[in-house]
């Protein structure tokens, strides 16, 4: 197409249909009867858009635009009314073989012109355009930032399934209409061209990976909703959240080539833009997390709102150290976690990964997930995941209260000039005893508390404390309270069994008895931890482990704290406790106390209450703690012996059993090496599968306590249910 009727010294406009019906329109300038030059290449500039194209086999339509008033001097300046118009069109590829087929036309350059529905597909073309550059290029940088940090928001996961299904099914629309129609520009044969054939194939992408991104939020969100345990939900979030990272990069791209194309002079803008939106998502990212670094966490101690009568109902059954079936009973539509002493109702909260985690963790002590110790024991290929500042902060908005200060503390304060003290103070690291290959002892000092020798009752068991380093990146670790492997607590333990041999011989121990209970009577000076050493350079106890030798000594110590067994004096009937390697460090102190109320009932039965009173060291008569029926059960995995912690009271309870008829205490220890400990019958090696379990559990027992490593504390917790244990009677430690 030529301006002024004729073909030389005349800007040109020439269309070209390719052998794959690709369309090309393109600026150009003849200056004599040859074959005419490109704008570009005679210096000036492209200033012709190809809007679209339609080719059928007998004819060709094409939209392009120009402006009226280019500014380029190999363009003419078009105005409105009528024009005259050289023509020329061939099959040929040369520029200048027309087979006559040309000529000179007058043509009418109006506004609203229609030639028909063809150049509708303007209206939809500038529809798309406007809407992906309004959604894609700026409104999803700040929806993305909601996605970020409002995820766990059940009004806004609703609300960002409304908004991205409306945007997605309004640009798959808006795609698939172009597509239908026949919108599909270039040849790639120039740069132009090639950006048209990305723009045309990127929303072809764009078209499946939406229609994906539909399927995989609404499965989802399904998935979150549900009350089974799915471990493909991981899967189906992971390729959630990568597919919408591809579309917001291919749309982003998208729309700028679009912009490129169609007005380049906003190009540069829109990746202004872009940069900025990145800056401000960067600089927005590390506010929230120094600010949420920053501000100290859990210092509340009352709920900022007015408890509901649950609420307070909840906060006076854990003082009364009821335990969590109890509570269920009495509560049972109110959803609720302990982190520490702190108690949370999260009956609205959304978990981000999935609301069955909510069930699986109701009534419990969260800390070693989510501090990243443990994943849930019910999936046993669910990662640890420690949990940020901001997901602690989001928790705070559930908190109702502390459970408060309990009866037999582990600690004695010391309260040097008044000081006001609280559970998490500054320990001192003592001293280290390695214990075997991988467990070491660890002795702590404080100048706010000693730890008592002779706590009392059976509430604390299975409590634990919190430890932490300002010198480690890792977060807190939870290890258990184990009073009784102090080194004065074995020690004393060991003249205790032999003031029982004594008497049981006939001899009189009573001096050394009294003794004992005066040593007793006096706190310890240390706290003790037992700790398994992991080697991974990020782990906590690696940290521990070369914390003496580079003077790294003070450590913020926080316990007891937790939900612990939720025993009760007044239990009665069998409690089977499984455990793995160092999962029998919670049960130790229980074990130790079994071994008194033994040792007790025994010189009872056999010398009087008199004598039974000498051979009370707590001062709170044994005997009278628990049923008569009361029995433990203790099934137990480890790789040697020399692994097995706390050995010397399984050993005194077993042989004690055996030799005074006593039915408190059994043991079944199954080792890698075969070998066992004095006074238990050797196990064949292998697994605790469903037929050991059901040979060797009573299903009518009535409790059930496990802790291990995951994969064990998984295999122990679905074999009990497949055997028709009651859930309820099964506690995860």
């Amino acid at each position: 197409i030529a301006f002024g009727g004729t073909t030389t010294k005349t800007d040109m406009i020439v269309i070209e249909l390719w052998n794959d019906n690709q369309v090309t329109v393109s600026d150009f300038y003849s200056i004599t009867r040859e074959a005419p030059k490109t704008d570009v290449r005679l210096g000036g500039t492209e200033d012709v858009k190809l809007i679209a194209s339609e080719v059928t086999e007998s004819s060709m339509k094409v939209v392009f635009e120009r402006k009226l008033k280019t500014g380029d001097k190999f363009d003419t300046e078009i105005t409105k009314g009528k024009q005259l118009i050289a023509w020329a069109t061939s099959s040929s590829k040369k520029m200048t073989y027309h087979q006559k087929q040309y000529g000179v036309t007058e043509v009418l350059l109006n506004d609203n012109v229609k030639e028909d529905s063809f150049f509708d597909l303007t209206i939809i073309i500038k529809v798309h355009g406007y809407f992906l550059l309004i959604v894609w290029g700026l409104l999803v940088d700040f929806l993305l930032i909601g996605v970020r940090y409002f995820k766990s928001s059940k009004k806004y996961q609703v609300i960002h399934g409304i908004i991205f299904t409306a945007i997605m099914l309004i640009t798959l629309i808006s795609e698939l209409a172009l597509i239908i129609i026949g919108f599909r520009n270039g040849s790639g044969h120039n740069t132009g061209e090639r950006n048209r054939i990305f723009h045309f194939y990127i929303g072809l992408l764009l078209v499946v990976l939406l229609s994906i991104q539909l399927i995989l939020g609404w499965l989802t969100r399904f998935k979150y909703d549900s009350k089974q345990i799915d471990a493909n939900i991981y899967n189906w979030r992971t390729a959630h959240q990568i597919n919408s990272y591809l579309i917001v990069i291919l749309a982003k791209i998208n729309v700028w080539i679009g912009v490129f194309m169609f007005v380049s002079e906003y190009s540069s803008i829109l990746t202004s833009w872009y940069i900025i939106s990145l800056i401000i998502f960067i600089i927005f990212d590390r506010f929230y997390k120094k600010r949420y670094e920053a501000e100290p966490l859990f210092t509340a101690t009352e709920a900022s709102r007015t408890l509901t009568q649950e609420e307070y109902r909840l906060l006076k059954l854990l003082r009364e150290q009821k335990s969590i079936h109890e509570i269920e009973r009495q509560i049972p539509d109110l959803h609720w976690v302990l982190l520490g002493d702190r108690v949370y109702n999260t009956t609205g909260f959304d978990h981000p990964g999935g609301n069955y985690i909510l069930d699986q963790i109701k009534g419990r002590e969260i800390g070693r997930f989510f501090y990243g110790a443990y994943g849930i024991e019910a999936m046993n290929n669910l990662a640890q995941h420690n949990h940020s500042s901001f997901a602690r902060f989001q928790l705070e908005e559930y908190f109702i209260g502390e459970v408060g200060e309990l009866d037999n503390e582990v600690l004695v304060p010391i309260v040097p000039n008044g000081k006001t003290l609280s559970k998490q103070e500054e320990w001192t690291l003592f001293s280290k005893t390695q214990i075997s290959r991988n467990i070491s002892r660890y002795e702590f000092l404080s100048s706010s508390f000693k730890v008592s020798l002779r706590t009392r009752g059976v509430e604390w068991f299975g409590k634990h404390f919190t430890i932490s380093s300002s010198e480690t990146k890792t977060s807190k670790r939870q290890y258990t309270v184990i009073n009784c492997m102090s080194t004065t607590a074995i020690e004393l333990r060991g003249r205790y069994t032999k003031c029982f041999d004594a008497i049981m011989e006939g001899q009189s121990p009573l001096a050394e008895l009294v003794n004992i209970t005066e040593k007793m009577k006096e706190p310890a000076k240390t706290l003790t931890l037992i700790i398994k050493t992991y080697e991974i350079p990020n782990a906590f106890s690696y940290f521990l482990r070369g914390a003496l030798a580079a003077k790294f000594q003070k450590f913020s110590i926080e316990g007891p704290i937790g939900e612990g067994f939720g025993l009760q004096k007044e239990f009665d009937g069998t409690h089977y406790i499984f455990c793995a390697g160092t999962g029998i460090l919670p049960f130790l102190d229980w074990l130790n106390f079994l071994l008194e109320r033994q040792i007790h009932s025994i010189v009872k039965a056999r010398h009087g209450e008199d004598a039974a009173r000498k051979f009370d060291l707590r001062e709170q008569n044994p005997s009278e703690i628990f049923g008569k029926n009361f029995r433990v059960v203790l099934i137990g995995s480890f790789g040697s012996i020399d692994e097995i912690v706390g050995a010397d009271i399984i050993e005194s309870l077993s042989i004690y059993s055996e030799k005074y008829n006593s039915n408190i205490f059994k043991a079944l220890i199954r080792t890698k090496d075969g070998k066992t400990l004095k006074g238990l019958p050797p196990l064949p090696k292998g697994r605790f599968d469903d037929a050991f379990i059901q040979a060797n559990v009573e299903r009518d027992a009535n409790g059930f306590f496990i802790c291990g490593s995951p994969p064990f504390n998984f295999d122990i917790l679905n074999s009990l249910k497949r055997i028709g244990i009651d859930q309820e009677k099964i506690h995860m430690v």
